[in-house]
């Protein structure tokens, strides 16, 4: 059940509850805690940074539960970004063979994706989601005045996830109402954005309710993601930083790229999303070059969405059609990643930024 108005409901949602812990981010809590006004209640604050979303923060939550004396009734309400809705939903769906949660996202992105879909899950050797279950939660609280508190770069993270619902649910992408939705950030009309926040998280709970554990059609949420979590590893390796929503951002780009060659995406279509990813999001120098391509492919292979040695990235035929069944060769998907590659190389040599 996503609730898309005030926090007010959340002190009649947790009543019913015998115990109830707030787990937060503890970057975030100073500005976040005051506005869920549940006074009183017992607080964990975890790193919400991607670096610790890993089994050491799990068992950290495990133990501030068994320290707590947490029964089965009890409910955990997590506060953050997406790490702490993930780690902490990990945490909360596996002790005493789980517990309830409820989620209040913090971040667009979580407001768009993380916290919706019931997915938690934990890194393993810096492999993305290695372990994690499907856990739905209890409920979701979204509100954007907690947007009021993030940096810019962390609303772009957020839209690009936004963006990719709009690829995959409709059948046409309006980069100039997306382009419009952007200016909120920086002072314009807020009910644009609150519409498109809206409607993602609607479409997400659409597809998440046909297809739960992803055997099928929820696999479409994965645009972008297969190239784009490589790239976030890669850059979690080498201390780079960059926001998940960038990493997909970009990952978009290269899957709609073997879209043009596999499916015959309309060649122009990719142009303007191309354009349109280089106008707002930049690439940092040094996170793609040809001899990190070995890397890149290693963490390709490890994708969630593969079957035996087949990659399996979501392709586009066109806006709102997705194919989640094509197997494509390596050559292909070192293709995609080299035509970024080039692409950075390119923008450094004319001394431009790419936004």
């Amino acid at each position: 059940m996503i609730k898309t108005h005030s926090l007010s409901d959340l002190g009649t949602l947790v009543k019913k509850y015998s115990n109830v812990i707030v787990v937060a981010d503890k970057n975030s809590a100073k500005y976040t805690l005051p506005l869920l006004e549940l006074p009183k209640v017992q607080t964990l604050l975890i790193d919400g940074r991607e670096q610790c979303k890993n089994i050491d923060t799990v068992v950290e939550i495990w133990k501030k539960f068994e320290a707590l004396h947490l029964d089965r009734n009890s409910v955990a309400v997590n506060l953050g970004g997406g790490v702490v809705s993930d780690v902490s939903g990990f945490a909360a769906s596996t002790y005493k063979r789980g517990i309830p949660y409820i989620n209040v996202p913090t971040t667009l992105l979580a407001m768009v994706d993380a916290s919706i879909g019931g997915k938690t899950a934990v890194n393993v050797d810096g492999i993305k989601n290695l372990a994690g279950l499907f856990a739905l939660p209890a409920a979701v609280l979204i509100d954007i005045k907690f947007l009021d508190t993030l940096p810019l770069k962390e609303k772009m993270s957020g839209f690009a996830e936004l963006i990719k619902m709009y690829a995959i649910t409709k059948k046409t992408l309006d980069l100039t109402y997306l382009t419009y939705v952007i200016s909120a950030f920086s002072g314009g009309d807020k009910m644009p954005l609150e519409e498109a926040i809206l409607f993602s998280a609607k479409q997400k709970e659409k597809v998440v309710s046909k297809d739960f554990t992803e055997q099928g059609s929820r696999k479409i949420l994965n645009f972008g993601h297969t190239v784009g979590h490589a790239i976030e590893s890669l850059c979690l390796k080498k201390n780079i930083p960059l926001t998940h929503g960038e990493a997909v951002l970009w990952g978009m780009v290269a899957e709609l790229y073997l879209s043009v060659k596999l499916l015959d995406f309309p060649m122009n279509e990719y142009n303007k999303f191309k354009a349109f990813a280089h106008e707002h999001y930049d690439i940092p120098q040094g996170i793609l070059n040809k001899k990190d391509l070995p890397v890149l492919m290693s963490f390709i292979r490890n994708d969630k969405k593969n079957s035996g040695d087949k990659i399996y990235p979501v392709l586009l035929s066109h806006y709102g059609a997705c194919r989640w069944d094509i197997p494509v060769s390596e050559e292909d998907v070192k293709d995609s990643i080299m035509q970024l590659i080039l692409q950075e190389v390119y923008k450094r040599k004319l001394g431009c930024s790419l936004k």
